[in-house]
């Protein structure tokens, strides 16, 4: 019976490496004194870097090609999380495995598909704005090689992931390279219809840096050539998302509506305050206060502390010179009954000094005068 049972695991075995991208000699199958399973680097990983970074979460998703910039022990590391950590990355979520794809051709086997596990993580609160992806081998023996099969696997995992993320995407190579261009060629299809998915250009960079490869076409042969290409991975994601980049048409810089001014600080003063008066201002109303009396000669704006007390209801406050439009902006929002105070700066009309205040809602209004703008060098 024990034999029998022996044998029947490492046929079982056997089958399961025969069907994914195994990770080197650690999946080698023999009935002699085999290694101890602790002694053997896992084949599937999962671990957060939770420290939060000032460049923004990022989620990396593999399959056993990831896997050794995925292990910290055994010689291996830093790993790809670790480096970007170091680059100011952060928190970073890692999941890699032997047999992971996209997530078309998984069948019965929904713990192999990224697909699933970016929705369940999802489902549980985790999400991040950049995700580095590194999938292929399996899918496209899955795919047999089509690469019509390739850019519907690809598009599923992007679309699951959503185009308001940016998907960082390494090219593969395989034994086969008809497999690697059926794949690759795919990614680059994708790409030109999500224009939120870039490509790491891993077959060409690998010969550029002098990167071996081991027999197969597929995994490093070395802790030390994983390691430089993790190195490579985090210099490139970082260089392409971890800066600021410039979208859209650049806009021309306003023309200024006067001369150079500087703040003159002036002593605290209400000037002006609605629970005061007989009844309320109603919504839509404007206030009109001349500030003539209470400026210096030549002040061109002021600078007010504004504070809208129990309005009637939800609203908007906007403070603007008088004689001019209300402004499309507002200055102060508030809920019905809050009590909300602001700091507002406001053009004045040279001439009369008066700054209007408009109001959405029914309610008090308390201005005090802080300071005001007068032209550079007045006194």
């Amino acid at each position: 019976m024990g034999r029998f049972v022996r044998r029947q695991r490492v046929r079982i075995v056997a089958q399961v490496v025969a069907g994914c991208i195994a990770a080197g000699s650690a999946f080698a199958v023999s009935q002699a004194s085999p290694a101890p399973v602790s002694a053997e680097p896992p084949i599937f990983v999962e671990y957060l870097k939770p420290a939060p970074g000032p460049r923004g979460a990022v989620t990396i998703l593999g399959d056993s090609v990831m896997l050794g910039s995925a292990y910290e022990t055994d010689g291996y590391g830093p790993s790809l999380a670790q480096m970007l950590v170091g680059r100011g990355w952060g928190p970073v979520l890692t999941k890699a495995g032997v047999g992971f794809q996209a997530g078309l051709n998984v069948g019965t086997n929904p713990g192999a598909s990224m697909s699933v596990f970016v929705q369940n993580k999802r489902a549980a609160g985790w999400d991040s704005p950049v995700y580095v992806v590194n999938l292929g081998g399996n899918d496209i023996l899955g795919c047999g090689g089509s690469q019509v099969c390739a850019e519907r696997d690809i598009r599923g995992l992007v679309d699951t992931i959503g185009a308001e993320h940016e998907i960082w995407w390494s090219k593969i190579t395989m034994t086969n390279q008809s497999d690697a261009d059926a794949w690759n060629n795919a990614l680059v299809a994708v790409t030109a219809q999500r224009p939120n998915l870039r490509l790491w250009e891993w077959p060409t960079i690998r010969v550029a840096a002098g990167i071996p490869i081991a027999g197969d076409n597929i995994h490093l042969p070395t802790a030390s050539a994983y390691r430089s290409r993790t190195t490579l991975m985090a210099d490139d994601i970082t260089a392409r998302f971890g800066v600021s980049v410039l979208t859209g048409v650049a806009e021309s810089v306003p023309a200024p509506v006067g001369g150079p001014s500087e703040f003159f600080p002036l002593p605290l003063e209400r000037v002006y305050d609605s629970r005061n008066l007989p009844a309320r201002v109603a919504a839509g109303g404007v206030v009109e206060l001349d500030l003539t009396a209470k400026l210096p000669p030549g002040a061109s704006a002021v600078s007010v502390n504004l504070t809208a007390v129990t309005p009637a209801s939800a609203g908007f406050l906007s403070a603007y010179p008088c004689g001019g439009s209300p402004p499309a902006t507002s200055n102060v929002n508030f809920l019905a009954g809050q009590v909300r105070p602001i700091t507002s700066s406001s053009g004045s009309a040279t001439a009369t000094g008066c700054a209007c205040r408009r109001r959405q809602s029914a309610m008090s209004l308390s201005t005090c005068r802080a300071r005001s703008s007068v032209p550079a060098g007045c006194d």
